[in-house]
């Protein structure tokens, strides 16, 4: 379970994908920065395009050949099981395009790691905590490794209702997948969720943690470079 901020040098792309078979959940998203050092000022785009499209009917901002790759997705997954959830924002041009229920919520795994770093880092610039060497060296583990244990200590000591009241001031909503449960491996979110939350970290944040998400992000562990 990843998500992963990959450098580009011509477009700044983020696909992200949920998908459910037979009860098991995999999520996994990529988010490509361009080299342009203007790329963090264009502003996020707002409009939502949720339609499946095909060869005949691309967005009208995608380049041709990639239109053609999208449609290409689009059959294949048609002729595969399980429910699957996709969404494609080039954040150059604006251009979106999602398929299946990109609003359903699914359970999120370890993408809601990255939710609770940027809420952690937030709050300590607000000046509303301070994070300790131990809980700088956890966030390196949680992002780097996926380490649950990491998450699990993060989650504990700065409180799960407060992370879950602050998550929609970066885009990303999110609720547990039962009455009882109180963990954030219980949580749910869904596809746009997790596309918002990337652009926050992309034009919302400061600079400094901004490239400190991006940075741990693109130097993860061997065992979590998959999926993109």
């Amino acid at each position: 379970m990843k998500v992963f901020f990959a450098p580009r040098t011509v477009a700044a792309l983020l696909v992200l994908a949920v998908l459910s078979i037979s009860g098991s959940v995999v999520t996994w998203a990529t988010l490509s920065a361009a080299s342009d050092t203007s790329w963090h000022e264009r502003s996020p785009v707002t409009q939502r395009k949720t339609a499946p499209i095909t060869a005949d009917h691309p967005p009208v901002k995608f380049e041709p050949a990639f239109a053609a790759r999208v449609a290409n997705v689009e059959q294949y997954l048609l002729e595969r099981p399980g429910t699957v959830s996709i969404v494609i924002h080039d954040r150059f041009t604006g251009a979106r395009w999602g398929i299946g229920e990109v609003d359903d919520f699914m359970p999120t795994m370890s993408t809601v790691k990255l939710a609770i770093a940027v809420d952690l880092l937030t709050r300590e610039e607000a000046g509303e905590l301070t994070l300790s060497k131990t809980d700088y060296a956890n966030l390196h583990l949680m992002l780097h490794e996926s380490d649950n244990d990491a998450a699990d200590a993060l989650w504990n000591k700065y409180g799960a209702k407060e992370m879950l009241k602050n998550f929609p001031n970066y885009g990303f909503t999110a609720e547990f997948d039962s009455a009882t449960a109180t963990n954030w491996i219980d949580l749910t979110s869904s596809a746009h969720a997790l596309d918002d939350l990337m652009n926050y970290v992309l034009t919302g944040m400061s600079a400094p943690l901004r490239e400190y998400l991006v940075q741990e992000t693109r130097t993860v562990a061997p065992n979590q470079q998959w999926g993109v």
